[in-house]
Parts: C-alpha cells; structure tokens; sequence
C-alpha cells in the first residue's frame, strides 16, 4: 500500500530497526536496554521522516545554516 519509495525505505528502516531491538533483547545474555534504546529511537526516527515530524534541531540548524550575526 505504499505508493512512494521514500515511504517504504522507511518502513523497512524502521521494521529493520524493531527486528534489531528484539533480536537483542532476546539474546541468552540481554543487551541493556539503554544500549538497545538506540534501535527503537532510530526506528522513531524512520516512522517521523515517514509522517513528516520535525525536529526542533532540525529547525535551527536550518535558520542558523544561513544567519550571520556579524552583518
């Protein structure tokens, strides 16, 4: 049901991701969780470019690419 390719790069990104959280949280010995966080956020990260979220980082590095205190 995906009509874009941007759209299904993310979702295998984030379906990628998901697989990754789970597959070390399933290890004999656990990867900590802090640690396996960083599948889930990238996995977010996937699923927020898919719906067009914006970060505030984002937007400052945008305004501020181009801002020259200076003049």
């Amino acid at each position: 049901l995906l009509t874009r390719e941007r759209h299904r790069v993310a979702v295998e990104r984030a379906w990628s991701e998901v697989g990754e959280f789970v597959r070390g949280w399933s290890e004999p010995a656990p990867i900590p969780p802090t640690v396996l966080a960083v599948h889930l956020r990238a996995a977010v990260d996937a699923l927020e470019s898919l719906v067009g979220a914006i970060d505030v980082e984002e937007v400052f590095d945008r305004v501020f690419a181009t801002f020259c205190i200076g003049k």
